[in-house]
């Protein structure tokens, strides 16, 4: 199971998330986008919230691109 999230309600979004992480064993979590959509002291926030709550273990970053040339 993998969960995206982006800057729509992302705090309540990351509550969430962060019950859903613990609930499931077999759930990661693709960051990847928040460097597109936060800015960069808010994308580092918020993942080390998640990170401190013990499931930085379980955290993707992955290699989406953002629209546009090249």
């Amino acid at each position: 199971m993998c969960l995206r999230i982006g800057r729509i309600q992302i705090d309540a979004i990351l509550y969430y998330l962060k019950a859903l992480l613990y609930m499931h064993s077999n759930l990661y979590v693709d960051v990847a986008v928040l460097k597109w959509v936060l800015p960069k002291q808010e994308c580092y926030n918020h993942i080390k919230s998640l990170v401190d709550a013990e499931f930085g273990d379980r955290i993707m970053y992955g290699s989406d691109k953002r629209p546009g040339p090249g």
